[in-house]
């Protein structure tokens, strides 16, 4: 770009902005886009200013006061109307670890404030304004230029970081006061690299608004983003096709939000996301974001599964050594467990093999028995078994016999288990210290739903050839997850359980038949609530391929649960109580999120009456602990 002009505001705007740019030296003998001007003049009695390229001035005549404002426009100008070879779509864009977040929305959706912010906050800035997506790679073009803010948000992002730099503000122009934001040093060092898009939303700002993230439909991402398109009319088909590209390889959500850092928490939960959805992104991240992701990951006992999901992508030599070590040491920790698991459900077959009793394995055990997706990387304390609940005393007795033993001696907790709950309080062996949960059933047998465990029993699958060890079918497997999961009421590690159920889903999505048999297993289970909100959220946070017409059918077949307000006050809080425990990715609601849907646990496993009394139980029991420690 070769610019001219005369007006103060003009240079004042260059100089505070674009003095991190390259200058060209010898303009006369090099190639450049586009030859612009903003001139001053007079007219009417008053001070005006123009802007021309090559010597045409396609628009009216704006305030002298806007001059620099009007630069920017005119640039912006310059490259929708002359660069069809690439398909240009109205969009702030931004990368983080190779990968590229595109935001279209209209003015005043809260698109350049998002932007701005994220920019400050470690993204690397492509543009403010638009995407340049080359239709031949698909990959977005960087053009980072200076992000227009207006009004309240100049305000609002020079709170967020006192330290910005901006250029000129220009009052009572056609879009309000107006001002430019300095772009920050890493997207102009990286101003040449081009990346692909991960992910298409479209914010809104509502002030006042609780975040609320919904994912949205395929088709209907792909005629918003068409529609925010310039030029895809000139390119025809393979315009369309490309922005259908775009759509087919992103994970697309609505956006709502009333408050910046809630916003920004939803973002960064992104960098550990993309890793675990693409393993490839690490070899490209940057020390400050993989200080980042060492730190949310471990929290969540996610650290071991980058590690193995880095291996299984091949680019475990291209990680960083430092975070390497980390993933390698939770890596080695996780494979002892498995070793140690395996060895533990032998000596569990061999315990109950004189009952006749198949060993059916739950959750983590059986995952790394079945050496299942899920099982990559995946920490494991302890070993989950499935019995009959009428076989429960025998069970019991064979296993004290082989050293397991119960070390809760508190008369209200082996009540509470062995009356109200799903499991007998958990056995510890008394020689390997290995912790062995012995479960009748998978809910409550006060809960709200009541899956009936004997169809899970005579559905499950032998894992050896002597059937002495079985675990769940497949569609059981995906239901017992959630309904886990979803009746919890302490979520620190919900994230890795939604990681599970996505590994589950993926790996036998393929299966003809798989979706029908798991539909009409929820309804036999009555467990069809469960599966909708494991379909609903590993969709919405980790982008869960689910077919549409099973989606529409599950929906359809959860319509007596929450809808409206409702629905969209629950996405609120399991936004924030299914990430990981780190100040990165909460904000001020994320704590009392945690709480609602701990009550909202507890409440679902039991009727309000043992509720009441069992919490007031445990507040005073957990008072005497603390006034009696010294």
């Amino acid at each position: 770009m070769r610019i001219r002009s005369r007006v103060a505001v003009v240079a004042e705007g260059l100089h505070t902005l674009y003095a991190d740019c390259a200058v060209i030296e010898d303009a006369e003998n090099t190639f450049a886009d586009f030859h612009v001007a903003v001139q001053g003049r007079w007219g009417l009695g008053k001070r005006v200013c123009v802007f021309e390229m090559d010597g045409l001035r396609p628009f009216t005549p704006l305030a002298y006061g806007e001059a620099f404002a009007f630069l920017e426009w005119g640039m912006n100008w310059c490259v929708t109307s002359h660069c069809h070879h690439l398909l240009t779509v109205h969009a702030a864009v931004l990368e983080k670890g190779g990968r590229v977040l595109v935001l279209p929305a209209p003015p005043g959706s809260g698109k350049s404030t998002l932007c701005a912010a994220l920019m400050l906050s470690g993204w690397r800035l492509l543009s403010d304004e638009m995407a340049l997506l080359d239709p031949d790679t698909g990959l977005v073009v960087p053009s980072p230029r200076p992000v227009s803010l207006k009004n309240r948000s100049i305000h609002v992002i020079r709170a967020f970081d006192p330290s910005v730099v901006m250029g000129p503000v220009a009052h009572d122009t056609m879009k309000g006061t107006v001002a430019h934001l300095k772009v920050t040093a890493l997207s102009l060092a990286q101003a040449h690299v081009s990346a692909s898009p991960a992910w298409v939303v479209f914010p809104k700002y509502v002030q006042g608004e609780t975040l609320n993230v919904q994912a949205r439909p395929k088709a209907q991402a792909l005629v918003e983003l068409t529609s925010n398109s310039f030029n895809h009319h000139v390119h025809g088909r393979s315009g369309f096709e490309a922005l259908a590209r775009v759509i087919d390889r992103s994970a697309c959500f609505d956006l709502r939000y009333g408050d910046l850092p809630q916003a920004l928490s939803w973002f960064n939960a992104r960098l550990l996301l993309n890793a675990l959805r693409e393993p490839r992104s690490m070899a490209a991240l940057t020390p400050g974001e993989w200080d980042l992701l060492i730190r949310q990951a471990r929290p969540a006992d996610l650290l071991a599964r980058l590690g193995a999901l880095a291996r299984q992508a091949g680019v475990w030599d291209e990680l960083s050594s430092a975070p390497r070590a980390h993933l390698a040491s939770a890596l080695r920790l996780a494979q002892r467990q498995h070793v140690e698991l395996r060895h533990e459900v032998n000596h569990v077959a061999q315990a109950l093999g004189s009952l006749g009793l198949p060993v059916v394995l739950l959750k983590g055990a059986a995952y790394v028995l079945q050496d299942s997706q899920a099982a990559l990387g995946r920490m494991v304390s302890d070993v989950d078994i499935l019995v009959p609940r009428e076989r429960m005393a025998d069970v019991e007795s064979a296993l004290m016999m082989a050293g397991w033993v119960s070390t809760n001696r508190d008369a209200y907790d082996q009540r509470y288990y062995r009356q109200w709950m799903h499991e007998i309080p958990p056995l510890r062996h008394m020689g390997r210290g290995t912790v062995l949960d012995v479960h009748h059933t998978i809910l409550p047998l006060t809960a709200r739903f009541k899956p009936d465990a004997s169809l899970l029993l005579a559905a499950a699958e032998p894992l050896r050839a002597d059937g002495l060890v079985c675990a769940l079918s497949p569609a059981d497997q995906v239901l017992h997850s959630a309904a886990h999961l979803f009746h919890e009421g302490e979520l620190e590690m919900g994230l890795r359980g939604l990681i599970d159920l996505d590994a589950l889903l993926q790996q036998n999505a393929a299966t003809a038949g798989f979706w029908e048999a798991l539909m009409a297993r929820a309804a036999v289970l009555d467990l069809r609530w469960p599966l909708y909100q494991a379909l609903r959220y590993t969709r919405q946070l980790l982008g869960t391929p689910v077919p549409e017409e099973v989606w529409r059918r599950v929906v359809t077949d959860a319509a007596h649960g929450p809808s409206g307000w409702c629905l969209r006050w629950q996405d609120a809080l399991y936004a924030r109580a299914l990430r990981p425990v780190h100040p990165s990715l909460s904000d001020a609601w994320t704590p009392a999120a945690r709480f609602m849907l701990y009550l909202r646990g507890h409440w679902l496993r039991m009727p309000p009456s043992l509720l009441a009394w069992h919490l007031l139980r445990k507040s005073l029991s957990g008072w005497r602990t603390r006034t009696t420690d010294p």
